[in-house]
């Protein structure tokens, strides 16, 4: 099948929030408890219907549970090209009468839904999964002819869920000074309120996306900023300004240095906090080899080691505290290093 000059786009719906995130990694997923509802028994049955004769297009490592029972669902996408779910959505529409979009449900009435053409040829691709809800395709050099988009989903949970705002939020106002303050010429984020929380619009160059966000504390909100960030080009740290801001942060966590840099790199180390920082000799030999972005290395006295884009001081605060928040799990109480999740 010959790919698709821009890629097909399919509506995902059927995700929901997982309940051991902090608020700052919320998308807007719901919980599928609020979700809950009366249905017509012919409606759901052709509801149901379509949903089993999707055609599987994503497949991931593992096994997703059921919100709600705990019962063992499945870890496939399928879609009817225009849609796309989760595989055990049918068992929240089934088991637990879980309501879903109105759209979705016209389209599911259809005994004798259109099915594009596309669809006849398409192939599963395996998928890994990341931090708070990141994929990547198993195979990077495969061109992939759809691309998937929760908007719609997020626009009707936003509508038909309660607003659950957090202790202590901010103003709207005081919160677009933060999203203002953070924005530079190539990444803005916009924020406006939508039934009764914050729609976030970040916009990265040409591509943009849509989040909600329940109100928050002002700390909350810019670490959920911070992660989506973009440095800013125009205003890149040399790595002598990078060090003098990361010394602020030392502690009983440990410590982080630039200790090489590369063209538009950094190669940081995080010190165990009774640790010593390695001889230049040991870092020019760690570094031959011309190590990848994103490149980990564990060290034998609980150090870790990486290689990181140049970046600007927003950023650089962000990685720093995202490293403590790391180093104090990975301490366990013999101050011994642990496996560390990246």
């Amino acid at each position: 099948m010959n790919s698709p000059e821009v890629p097909y786009k399919l509506s995902i719906i059927g995700y929901w929030s997982d309940p051991e995130e902090p608020p700052e990694w919320s998308r807007g997923l719901p919980d599928p408890r609020d979700l809950r509802g009366e249905w017509d028994g012919a409606k759901r049955h052709k509801v149901l219907s379509h949903l089993r004769r999707g055609k599987v297009f994503r497949t991931f490592m593992g096994l997703s549970q059921c919100r709600i029972c705990g019962e063992s669902l499945g870890c496939q996408e399928l879609t009817d090209g225009q849609w796309a779910w989760p595989g055990g959505l049918e068992h929240y529409v089934e088991k637990h009468a879980v309501r879903l979009p109105e759209e979705f449900l016209e389209v599911s009435q259809d005994s004798k839904p259109y099915v594009p053409e596309w669809l006849n040829d398409l192939e599963s691709e395996l998928f890994l999964e990341g931090e708070h809800g990141s994929v990547m395709p198993a195979d990077t050099d495969r061109e992939s002819v759809w691309f998937v988009d929760d908007t719609a989903w997020l626009d009707w949970v936003a509508a038909n869920t309660p607003a659950r705002p957090a202790n202590y939020p901010v103003s709207l106002e005081e919160a677009q000074l933060i999203s203002q303050g953070l924005s530079h010429e190539t990444w803005q984020a916009r924020i406006e309120e939508v039934m009764g929380r914050w729609r976030l619009q970040v916009s990265y160059e040409r591509v943009s996306g849509t989040i909600y966000l329940q109100k928050c504390p002002g700390r909350v909100l810019e670490c959920r900023l911070l992660s989506l960030r973009v440095p800013d080009r125009n205003n890149i740290l040399d790595a002598s300004r990078a060090n003098s801001i990361a010394k602020g942060y030392d502690g009983s966590w440990g410590a982080a240095r630039i200790l090489g840099v590369h063209p538009e790199a950094w190669y940081v180390w995080i010190k165990h906090p009774d640790g010593e920082w390695p001889e230049s000799e040991q870092v020019n030999e760690l570094l031959q080899g011309a190590p990848q972005l994103g490149w980990v290395t564990s060290h034998p006295d609980g150090a870790t080691s990486f290689i990181t884009p140049q970046t600007d001081e927003h950023c650089w605060r962000w990685l720093l505290i995202c490293e403590q928040e790391h180093s104090k799990q990975r301490w366990n109480h013999d101050g011994r290093s642990e496996d560390r999740c990246s």
